[in-house]
């Protein structure tokens, strides 16, 4: 993938996604837009389901901008022939709140070493933080060099499932889910 290939990115806050296609160095200001939703899973879920009209975004209307509307209704673009499509969206990139992902730092310990010990011990960690999260649920620590603290991040699955919907529909490729903390 090069950099000009169009790059949905979607930026997660405590209520409100805003979001917009890049290609190459330039935004496409025509698909620049916000969702606010209820703080709540159901809420951002259902936010997410929205972004699906990015498809095929046209080259130009800017009444659909000012009022907030889907630039492409689901699944079809609009019955104007005067405007061209762009190239579909090939990937996607997330950045989220940390109000939606238990996010701790860590002590670095010897069983950061192995990957299933780590697992383990980021587990131990946030049940301490006092953080819920269920087995299916993707526990991610970050890269730390040796002897240094981690981060430790728990990715809601029905969140990384949506997200990865969202991405299938769209023909497009899910290539990060960061916490905005971390980016």
């Amino acid at each position: 993938m090069s950099r000009a290939d169009p790059t949905l990115l979607i930026v997660i806050g405590a209520r409100r996604i805003d979001c917009g296609v890049m290609a190459g160095n330039a935004w496409r200001l025509e698909s620049v837009r916000n969702i606010l939703f209820e703080p709540q899973t159901e809420g951002l879920l259902a936010a997410l389901r929205q972004l699906s009209g990015f498809q095929s975004t046209p080259a130009a209307n800017p009444t659909a901008v000012e009022t907030g509307e889907p630039i492409v209704e689901a699944g079809r673009a609009r019955a104007d022939t005067r405007v061209d499509k762009r190239p579909a969206i090939t990937q996607i990139k997330v950045l989220i709140s940390e109000a939606w992902l238990p996010t701790i730092s860590v002590p670095w310990n010897p069983a950061c070493m192995t990957a299933a010990t780590a697992q383990s011990y980021a587990q131990v960690q946030l049940r301490a933080a006092g953080f819920e999260f269920s087995s299916a649920d993707e526990i991610r620590l970050d890269d730390a060099p040796y002897g240094q603290p981690r981060v430790v991040v728990a990715y809601p699955s029905v969140l990384l499932e949506t997200l990865g919907n969202l991405a299938r529909n769209m023909g497009a490729r899910l290539v990060s889910v960061l916490p905005l903390g971390l980016a």
